[in-house]
């Protein structure tokens, strides 16, 4: 997708009377990126005060991360947990320049869990006949203080991104493009997790899609989608200086075939003189393959779990 066809799209001027403006979303495709509008930024819930007091109990589960803005540490989810500081120490010097906190897992929260549960209610509702079988979703908050920002990296999922206060600005690439995602490097990644795999490089340049988001956007973005994120301190002054954002990311029936695919390609990759088609190239062959992959990574996971993560189903 370019940068011209994303900006083209129509977007809603007023805040939807659902939590996500859907009409924005009436020929939902689940491999593109697409924005829309949102009405969570006034939910009492994702108030400063509010996240407060639940990154306090959510830090006793180990599911906060902050980062104090001396440290030199990159944005990383790959350790929910940061030491150190208590969450109001870290609330308290939000605004300092590149700090940051994140809270996981949000949905665990009893205070929370009903707020959690209809969102992802409406959320099924609208995007499950596109992409039906929703599953292991995780909700998740993010504070910053710019300049921060997210290095260039891919997800084994698909994210519903909502900025509730400050601005952001978000840099995302087609993940369907193989100079921007090479298939192979895409199925080692959902197979091993393995990270930097896929890089940016100053070929790319030209293939971004930039959006800004403020209060009320959202964007979606399909699954190994790459993104770079940054909050720049042209917009922040004293006493509002946080940029709060808050995201949804999920698995499918969709991510659970395009795993098994992935699988099987790289064993026939690494195995054979073989060049398999890229899942998502030809739907008869990924039929095939699925039942195929999904034996084949059962089978493993009797004797390692290499290749199965704890929120993917198979």
């Amino acid at each position: 997708m370019s940068a011209s066809s994303f900006a083209n799209r129509t977007v809603a001027t007023d805040a939807p009377e659902e939590r996500i403006a859907w009409a924005d979303m009436r020929t939902f495709n689940p491999e593109e990126i697409i924005p829309f509008r949102h009405n969570l930024a006034n939910e009492p819930l994702l108030s400063l005060d509010s996240l407060r007091a639940l990154a306090n109990r959510m830090y006793e589960k180990r599911q906060v991360k902050f980062k104090p803005p001396e440290s030199t540490e990159e944005f990383s989810t790959r350790d929910t947990h940061s030491k150190g500081w208590s969450v109001d120490e870290a609330f308290d010097r939000l605004e300092q320049p590149g700090s940051w906190l994140a809270i996981y897992h949000m949905a665990s929260d009893p205070l929370y869990s009903d707020f959690c549960r209809n969102l992802l209610q409406e959320l099924d509702a609208h995007i499950g006949k596109a992409d039906p079988g929703l599953h292991a979703p995780d909700l998740a908050i993010f504070l910053s203080s710019p300049p921060t920002e997210t290095p260039y990296h891919i997800d084994q999922h698909p994210v519903f991104f909502f900025q509730l206060k400050g601005r952001k600005l978000m840099n995302l690439w087609d993940s369907h493009d193989p100079e921007v995602v090479p298939p192979d490097a895409a199925e080692e990644f959902l197979c091993f997790r393995r990270e930097g795999l896929v890089r940016y490089n100053d070929s790319l340049r030209s293939k971004v899609v930039e959006i800004e988001l403020a209060p009320g956007d959202g964007v979606y973005w399909p699954a190994t989608t790459p993104h770079y994120v940054r909050t720049q301190p042209y917009w922040a002054k004293p006493g509002d200086g946080i940029s709060l954002s808050f995201n949804i990311s999920y698995y499918t029936a969709a991510t659970r075939k395009r795993l098994c695919v992935s699988a099987i390609n790289r064993l026939l990759r690494k195995r054979s003189a073989l060049h398999p088609a890229p899942y998502g190239k030809s739907p008869v062959r990924d039929n095939l393959k699925y039942p195929l992959g999904r034996a084949y990574l059962l089978a493993r996971r009797l004797i390692t779990h290499e290749y199965l993560h704890d929120e993917q189903k198979l």
